[in-house]
């Protein structure tokens, strides 16, 4: 039964059928097997070189981050050494800054190297970190007072005025020398942001001891830049497909691939705050970042080798990689590499679907091919079977003219006729193939013409150098660029049409590209009218791996972006001196121009702190202009004030710069006397009271005014519980109580 209806079934299958389907199903078989093995070993051998190149990319980074922070401690080391040997005068401040700036000038990522001695004072030099403009740091007499910071010319000199002046600067109050001092030994410091808000910074210190007696000479310190870091992160290969970041292990974002402010002013009230990697504006690296902490729960307990991980991110997957950087003197940081999969997989997606519509293409075209020559096999045997048929019937007249019915004789015949349907076939077929090589020509040449409109209009200059370096080729807006005729720029070099100042470097991209890597930099080119040209140049090389053919590059003009960049840069230049102006004014009294009462109380918690650290003299004197009210009631609150203006012009005069003097309030004033006992502190108090009574301040009516002070003088109490700020003032207000008390116009000092 099963015989009979498969033979029923074979029975109505057509021969056109027999011989299309079994063709069709064995072309479509072996193409998917072939397009499967292919993208199969694609993507094992994209995933190879994915991971050689994170590892690639991690050990470069590594290199370049061990000798980065290597060389500030071995700056340090030399410089430690020679002011021990004697080679450097620890005493010659302007010997100390010309040293400093051959150093800096040497190490491009050094921001700044200073020298900081036992008695406070400091000697540096450095580059400012956006214009690269160098400068030099000192204090008046290399002692601890007023902090300089001065331009330099091309020689070295000093130029001025000062670029800024800091008074009662004390070295030796600074994190970077009390760390050193602390330890004993090389270390880093916290990364800070600098006060121009331009760039991060970290500095490495060493303590300088005396080789004779092992006493502190004083700190020697190197700041280097975190912003060229991340430009170090930008400019590697891998940062064009993924994001590569370092944090600390507190989250917080040491430099980023992705050219991303790390820091801002989060409050907006002036101080700017560092960013942590929770906070990015990247999604990579937000997502990166609590992955890991996902992983490990805390940053402390992320392992120190490096650990691939692979995440979904935005329904796409994502590679990750990391790694920990850390030394004895306080580097611990975590870099990390992640990438999307889709950057590395982009080309075989393009290809898989390309193989795809060409296996489509394949098969229809073998679908229809075999369903053509069944066809025509069919209608020739159809024909065969006619011509036989008619000769059987006797028909002699057949155009065959078959009058034999020899077996051989008629095989012959046959063939013969197949080979002349064949014959036929072909030249349709190759007809028909012509004919489609003139479209497909007509269609490149359309092709050929639309690419050379879209490269001729476009804003962008486009060349297209041999394998000598010269033009063969450029497009109008290269030419408009530099406002040379097209024909005048053929045959020429590149270097010949730049600045003799990038010469250096263009040859060097041109060796990278000889290399066959893709290069992006910046350059300025001198244009027909000798004016300057700053374009951003990428260049592609031309030809297969090996065999270097040329390369072809594309110019964009950078010169509105670089004019723009310049007024962003003024305007914060402007920002910055409103903001210190302000920061000034409310630092100080209105009236005398000292120290008002918040400001003088911030700067004596640092006195007193020190004080008791090191257990230091303190004395603190307070007094106050005796009848004061009557004097207002009297003559009036202008005299009043000229009074006050007097008197602290008065003080001033005695003082010295390390010293703390600012208004109580009212007619109540303080002075802060470091490194001075109370004995001293009288002298100078009896000084000042004289002076005072021996002041004249006109009235308006012509009158000459005298007035008297009270004066209080306590000597800080030390030892193992120290007195606070609090207990100083209750004691010197209570001594100036006193003082008025005794009669007015006296001195009353407290014991200790």
């Amino acid at each position: 039964m099963q015989s009979d209806l498969k033979k029923r079934f074979l029975s109505r299958l057509s021969l056109k059928t027999i011989l299309t389907i079994p063709y069709s199903l064995l072309i479509f078989f072996a193409i998917g097997m072939v397009s499967y093995t292919v993208y199969t070993k694609e993507r094992t051998a994209l995933n190879n070189v994915t991971s050689q190149l994170r590892d690639e990319t991690a050990a470069h980074i590594q290199d370049h981050l061990v000798t980065l922070l290597n060389t500030p401690h071995q700056i340090n080391q030399l410089n430690a050494s020679a002011l021990q040997i004697g080679r450097l005068n620890k005493e010659n401040t302007e010997e100390l800054q010309r040293y400093f700036l051959d150093q800096v000038k040497t190490y491009p990522a050094i921001t700044s190297i200073y020298f900081g001695n036992s008695s406070g004072g400091l000697a540096g030099a450095g580059r400012e970190g956006a214009s690269g403009t160098l400068y030099v740091t000192e204090t008046g007499d290399f002692q601890h007072g007023n902090f300089l910071k001065l331009y330099v010319d091309e020689s070295g000199e000093k130029l001025t005025p000062p670029l800024s002046i800091v008074p009662n600067f004390d070295a030796r109050l600074r994190p970077w020398y009390i760390n050193a001092a602390q330890h004993g030994d090389a270390v880093w410091s916290e990364i800070y942001i600098l006060f121009t808000g331009q760039d991060m910074a970290l500095a490495a210190s060493r303590p300088v001891y005396d080789e004779m007696n092992n006493t502190l000479l004083g700190v020697v310190s190197v700041d280097i830049s975190l912003l060229q870091l991340s430009d170090y992160l930008k400019n590697l290969s891998f940062s064009s497909v993924g994001q590569i970041f370092i944090i600390e292990h507190s989250g917080a974002l040491v430099a980023t691939s992705n050219n991303e402010i790390i820091f801002k002013d989060t409050n907006n009230d002036g101080t700017k705050e560092r960013i942590y990697a929770q906070d990015s504006q990247s999604a990579l690296i937000r997502q990166s970042n609590k992955l890991l902490l996902e992983k490990y729960q805390a940053y402390e307990n992320i392992p120190d080798e490096e650990q691939p991980i692979e995440f979904d991110l935005d329904g796409k997957k994502h590679f990750l990689q990391y790694f920990s950087i850390n030394d004895k003197r306080g580097i611990d940081w975590i870099v990390v590499i992640a990438a999307p999969e889709s950057a590395f997989f982009k080309n075989i997606d393009v290809g898989n679907r390309t193989a795809l519509l060409l296996v489509l293409t394949a098969l229809v075209a073998s679908i229809g091919a075999s369903f053509f020559i069944a066809s025509k096999i069919t209608t020739r045997i159809q024909q065969l079977e006619q011509s036989t048929n008619i000769l059987a019937a006797g028909n002699w007249d057949h155009q065959i003219n078959m009058d034999t019915r020899v077996v051989e004789l008629q095989g012959l015949i046959n063939s013969f006729t197949i080979m002349k349907d064949k014959l036929h076939h072909v030249m349709t077929e190759l007809m028909s193939e012509v004919e489609e090589h003139k479209i497909t020509e007509t269609k490149l040449k359309e092709q050929r013409d639309f690419s050379s409109q879209i490269i001729n209009l476009m804003g962008q200059g486009l060349t297209v150098l041999d394998e000598q370096g010269r033009f063969e080729f450029v497009n109008p807006g290269y030419a408009k660029l530099l406002g040379y005729e097209i024909e005048d720029l053929i045959g020429k070099k590149p270097k010949e049409v730049a600045d003799p100042e990038e010469v250096e470097k263009i040859n060097i991209q041109r060796k990278l590209r000889t290399a066959g890597k893709t290069t992006t930099y910046e350059a300025r080119l001198v244009r027909a009218d000798g004016s300057i040209a700053t374009v951003l140049i990428t260049g592609v090389p031309r030809g297969t791996e090996g065999n270097y053919k040329g390369a072809i590059t594309v110019v964009t003009d950078l010169s509105e972006r670089k004019r723009m960049e310049e007024e962003v840069r003024q305007a914060k230049d402007a920002l910055q001196h409103a903001l210190t102006r302000e920061a000034h004014l409310a630092r100080t009294d209105e009236l005398t121009g000292i120290n008002n009462r918040r400001h003088l109380f911030e700067l004596a918690k640092s006195k007193v702190k020190v004080a008791a650290r090191y257990q230091l003299s303190l004395s603190v004197i307070m007094f106050d202009i005796d009848h004061f009210k009557k004097i207002n009631d009297h003559w009036g609150h202008s005299l009043g004030d000229k009074i006050l203006m007097e008197i602290a012009l008065v003080v001033q005069s005695e003082i010295r710069s390390s010293d703390l003097f600012g208004r109580y309030g009212g007619e109540e004033f303080i002075i802060f006397l470091p490194m001075t006992p109370a004995t001293q502190a009288y002298t100078l108090a009896e000084r000042i009271r004289k002076r005072v009574a021996n002041l004249k301040v006109h009235s308006d009516d012509g009158d000459d005014v005298s007035v008297t002070i009270s004066i209080g003088v306590i000597q800080m109490r030390t030892g193992p519980t120290p007195e606070s700020l609090e207990e100083l003032l209750q004691r010197v207000d209570k001594a100036m109580y006193d003082a008025k008390e005794s009669g007015r116009n006296c001195i009353v000092i407290d014991d200790l």
